[in-house]
């Protein structure tokens, strides 16, 4: 994806992108937490005495944990729902002409490429040989690494921010909330990191 097409998407998708990484996010707390579950009520049957009432009441955080995770999950899965389902017919549209066998072709192809770029439009191919053009919605087909890299980052800081997001939202057990609040600063400020990086506008 372009720098530009993957700018429009940011923004024309934000609202999208906040709820499904909270979802996504939610989800893997609860994975992480249901095994925690299967962890500790295996030690539970092995214990006795004190050791198995401190690990039956910690069992009792992580269920009561997982329940607000869990009706966090039903509402933003139910916002998400809601939200409008605008067709991405906005993304910037790249044509990639392939070797043609003549001349005419290929100029008829990249006049074509032209009045794609200039509109925005969304192209319809059907049929074509693997002699004519190759068509890609919103994406840049250049071997550009560092861009990779960098939406690779995007990425990873992206979950890491919801993650400790989530945590902060329905966490009950574990470090203080101080703690969880100083995780999701510096979450905060990598994801900012890594969006600068690729031109998006910060989060808030």
């Amino acid at each position: 994806m372009s720098a530009e097409a993957r700018r429009v998407y940011e923004d024309k998708t934000k609202v999208h992108q906040q709820v499904m990484g909270e979802i996504d996010a939610l989800k893997r707390a609860l994975t992480r937490d249901q095994r925690l579950l299967a962890g500790l009520d295996q030690r539970i049957e092995q214990a006795s005495g004190d050791v198995a009432a401190g690990l039956s009441q910690e069992r009792t955080k992580i269920a009561v944990q997982m329940q607000t995770q869990q009706a966090e999950l039903d509402a933003s899965n139910a916002e998400y729902q809601d939200l409008p389902r605008t067709p991405l017919e906005f993304m910037p549209v790249t044509i990639v002409v392939a070797v043609t066998e003549t001349q005419s072709e290929k100029a008829g192809e990249l006049e074509l490429a032209s009045v794609i770029d200039s509109t925005g439009g969304v192209v319809a191919s059907a049929g074509s040989s693997a002699a004519t053009s190759l068509f890609s919605r919103s994406l840049e087909l250049t071997d550009d690494s560092a861009r990779s890299t960098s939406v690779t980052e995007l990425d990873g800081a992206r979950a890491r921010y919801f993650d400790a997001l989530v945590e902060v939202k329905t966490g009950t057990t574990g470090p203080p909330s101080g703690d969880a609040e100083r995780r999701l600063a510096d979450a905060k400020m990598k994801y900012n990191d890594a969006r600068r990086a690729l031109g998006l506008e910060l989060i808030e």
